[in-house]
């Protein structure tokens, strides 16, 4: 069962309890961080227990960027798919572009990206960031955002 509005305990406690191994592709928002920012958290519920998130937060602060988390024993029902396509009609209604970043490796998140319209733009260490513009503003983002993540790495490997 879909949930609106985790409470952001709900969410920390949810993303403590993931094994080592259900939490290998979630590096960038796992972070608790990264979670207080989020614009929409969703959950999904099976026998009063939480087995997965969904949401947008905004990567660099500013960029929206789609998201979900599923414990291994749910993954490949299509929570994934329903956690994708609520985002991306939220984030239709409010964002001229969308993002999301996936592990190398994460097949099957790439595969979820791909079918909902996300063009890839850059592969940068282990991650693959995927775009998708809205609305006609959102196309100058697309043609930008692969510079944004290059320079952004440029930078931070200086430091």
């Amino acid at each position: 069962m879909l949930i609106h509005d985790v409470p952001y305990q709900e969410i920390v406690n949810f993303i403590g309890n993931l094994s080592s191994e259900e939490t290998r592709y979630y590096d960038i928002i796992k972070e608790r961080e990264s979670l207080k920012k989020a614009v929409l958290v969703n959950g999904f519920v099976v026998n009063n227990k939480l087995v997965g998130i969904g949401g947008i937060n905004k990567y660099f602060g500013i960029i929206p960027h789609t998201f979900y988390m599923i414990k291994s024993a749910y993954q490949e029902i299509g929570i994934g798919s329903m956690f994708s396509k609520e985002n991306m009609e939220y984030a239709q209604k409010r964002f001229p572009f969308i993002i999301t970043i996936i592990e190398d490796g994460n097949f099957k998140a790439q595969k979820i990206a791909e079918h909902r319209g996300f063009k890839f733009a850059i592969k940068r260490d282990t991650h693959f960031y995927y775009y998708k513009y809205l609305n006609s503003c959102g196309k100058l983002f697309g043609s930008i955002f692969p510079i944004i993540v290059a320079v952004y790495y440029f930078v931070r490997n200086r430091r």
